[in-house]
This record gives C-alpha cells, sequence and structure tokens, in this order.
C-alpha cells in the first residue's frame, strides 16, 4: 500500500535564520545528550485519503562526542496498529540504515578541516549568493543523508557538498586561493579569491497536481491539493537543471578571540537567468555575537539564497502555490526578456546573531530592497538549552 503523510513538518526554522551571506553560517551547538519522541502518527493512502491507518512512532536521538569526532544517531520504531506489525522499512533498506545515522561531523567550518555526513543544517557555501543555510531534510520520513566537507590547506582550499547519497541530485562546491599568502602582509595576505558552483540536476518543473478529497471519522471532508503520483510512487512532472556560477573575494581585517572583522565581495550568475552583486562588512565578537550588513543588486530574474532552508519544499512549489521554484525562476528570466520587467533591484540587507552562554540563542535579519513586498524581518530566539526537558523557540517573520 502506498503510504503518504497525513501531516508532516514542511519547514524546519533554522535559529540561525541570516538568509544572506554564508559568513553568517553557525552551527548548532551539540552537546552530549539523549532526545527522546514518543507520539502517535496518522498516514492514508493516496489512491484513498479516507482509509487511514494509525501508527505509534518513538525516536531516540543520542548525540555523543569522541575526541574530535560528534556522532549523532537517529533511532526510529513506527509500530502499524491498525496492521498490529513494525515498519520494516526503517531497518531493511538502504535509506533505512542511512537514517539511523543522523549524522557524523569532524572538526568546523572555515576550519583547516570540516566533514559532515548526514543530515545536512545551516549549509552554505562561501559566499552565500546562491546557497546559504541550507536543509537536505526538511520533511519527516523524507530525511537524506549527504555530506559536507571542506579543507583549508593555506594557500588555497575547497568547500564540497551533496544533498544526498542515495540519489544525488544537488552539489555545490568552491575552491579559492590566497594569492599573496607567502608574503605574511596583514589582511593582504590572508585575502581569498574563489570561485563557486551549485546546481540542482533534477529541479521538478511543471508539477502536476490533483485535489484529493480528505474524510475524517465524523465523516467531515475536506479538500487538499497534492502532487500526482504515477505508479511507482514518483511525481509527475518535468525534471530541469539549475546551474549557477559565482566569484567572490573576502578580506579579514582583524582576527582576535573577541574581535574580528572582514569585507567580502562577491558575483553570481544563473547560467540560464540574471545576476546578482554583493558587498558587505562582517564583525564578531564576544558570546558569538555575529554582525552582518551588505549592499546587493540583482537584476529582477535573479533570487538570492536559491538554495535556502526551504529549498526541499519549494522547489515543488513556492508557499502555498502550484509554481516550483524553477518555474518562478523562468518567470522572471520571461518578464526580462519581453521587457516587462527592466532596471536592476537594489537595496540592503542585515543581520545579527548570538550565543547566550551556549544557552539561548537569538538571530534576525532585515532585507530592504526596492520594489513592493521586498521588506522582510525576521528574529529567532531558542531558549531550548537554557531550562532542562523544556523546548522553547519563537520565530517571526
Amino acid at each position: 500500500m502506498k503510504k503518504g503523510i497525513l501531516v508532516i513538518l514542511l519547514l524546519t526554522v533554522f535559529i540561525f535564520n541570516a538568509n544572506g551571506s554564508s559568513f553568517f553560517y553557525d552551527e548548532e551547538v551539540v552537546n552530549n545528550g539523549l532526545n527522546l519522541f514518543i507520539g502517535p502518527k496518522i498516514v492514508s493512502d493516496p489512491a484513498n485519503p479516507s482509509e487511514k491507518e494509525y501508527w505509534f512512532y518513538s525516536n531516540i536521538s543520542p548525540e555523543f562526542t569522541i575526541s574530535m569526532v560528534t556522532f549523532g544517531l537517529d533511532l526510529r520504531f513506527q509500530y502499524n496498529i491498525s496492521d498490529s506489525k513494525f515498519y520494516s522499512d526503517d531497518w531493511n533498506s538502504f535509506e533505512g540504515i542511512l537514517r539511523k545515522i543522523c549524522f557524523i561531523k569532524l572538526g568546523k567550518k572555515y576550519s583547516k578541516y570540516y566533514f559532515r555526513f548526514g543530515d545536512l543544517k545551516g549549509t552554505s557555501i562561501t559566499p552565500g549568493i546562491f546557497m546559504a543555510n541550507y536543509s537536505n531534510s526538511p520533511i519527516i520520513d523524507k530525511e537524506k543523508r549527504g555530506f559536507e566537507l571542506g579543507f583549508d590547506l593555506g594557500m588555497g582550499g575547497f568547500e564540497l557538498m551533496l544533498n544526498d547519497l542515495s540519489h544525488p541530485s544537488l552539489l555545490g562546491t568552491r575552491a579559492f586561493f590566497r594569492p599573496l599568502f607567502k608574503t605574511k602582509i596583514p589582511v593582504v595576505s590572508n585575502t581569498q579569491v574563489g570561485i563557486s558552483y551549485v546546481g540542482d540536476f533534477k529541479a521538478p518543473s511543471n508539477v502536476q497536481y490533483e485535489d484529493i478529497i480528505i474524510t475524517d471519522d465524523e465523516g467531515n471532508t475536506e479538500t487538499v491539493r497534492a502532487v500526482i503520483r504515477d505508479d511507482n510512487d514518483d511525481p509527475v512532472c518535468d525534471y530541469k537543471t539549475v546551474s549557477t556560477i559565482a566569484f567572490d573575494a573576502n578580506a579579514p581585517i582583524t582576527k582576535f578571540n573577541v574581535f574580528t572583522t572582514g569585507v567580502y565581495g562577491s558575483y553570481g550568475k544563473f547560467l540560464d537567468a540574471g545576476n546578482g552583486i554583493m558587498a558587505g562588512a562582517y564583525v564578531y565578537t564576544i558570546f558569538d555575537i555575529k554582525v552582518n550588513l551588505e549592499y546587493r543588486d540583482v537584476s529582477p530574474d535573479f533570487i538570492v539564497d536559491y538554495f535556502d532552508q526551504s529549498y526541499e519544499v519549494d522547489k515543488w512549489g513556492i508557499g502555498d502555490s502550484e509554481i516550483s521554484k524553477y518555474k518562478h525562476l523562468m518567470y522572471l528570466k520571461t518578464q526580462v526578456d519581453g521587457n516587462t520587467s527592466t532596471g536592476r533591484i537594489k537595496g540592503i540587507f542585515g543581520g545579527i546573531s548570538g550565543n547566550l552562554f551556549n544557552k539561548i540563542l537569538i538571530s534576525g535579519s532585515y532585507m530592504d530592497m526596492e520594489g513592493p513586498d521586498n521588506c522582510i524581518l525576521r528574529i529567532n530566539l531558542d531558549a531550548t538549552r537554557a531550562i532542562e526537558k523544556i523546548k522553547a523557540r519563537f520565530t517571526y517573520t
């Protein structure tokens, strides 16, 4: 029986949601511990939504560190109350076994070496003009296991990410070098010049939807829109390729334990659409407080942070619409090609984030671009670690 989750978590809200440059990248603080979740789950057959099954769902997620390596496991048990049997695909399939490893992490982003396997959160490809705060697993029961790695060898280095080892489709990579590294001149010797590529080789387009009528136990009905699937449970749509390329320069000015500053600039281009320019500065201070301010100048058919935290959902349909992210980008391009939308869009972006005593995580951002509906304010607060056994999060957009 083809099962579809009736109620799923569509979006994962990230605490450090600056949604701009990758210089705002922050890893979630990982402490040794054990998270436990127990609760019900309801699934239905997409071909017959009124036919429901009731499941008992439990999840144990231990995290622990050995030397410099941090492990996170995802041990879930799902029992079908309707059929009185356990869900075996969690344990006897390749994807199921991969999902047992939530993540394995070595090192830290922007250190000499960094590696992460499993769920990717807050993933960015410097300078973040196309990929910033990306997540490969925003949907429950659809988690992916990808990897991200980086090396800084002094004279140069590289970054690389792949969204899913089982069914890879999204690739990001960047190579950089320090042309004056051997001069040892302050600021100049540490200046990076880089080139990056990010692309999705399986971006949905022309996604087909249908109306599904859901009937509850009391006979009440509700009509919802859902992606049509074929006999193999694959979405009915066309797949396109979205490719981007970017050039960047990053010059750290000061680098102290309590005060780090720098400036950066980048140029990015969709191979089949518009281009954009970003230039800004950042400051890191004590309590992991980071401030970022940048100027943006983009063409009307350009989307900053195209591969963001909600991309895996938006690529099928932005918000509640049936317009895939690729189709939206192509629509913007046709506006430019037909001279319906002309002129460049300019504005500013600013963000701030902080980590108070590894207990309270805060962040916020504000973007003010030319044109209607282009002012966005975001505020995030997470006090989960402040009080034991209580999950406390707040998000405002």
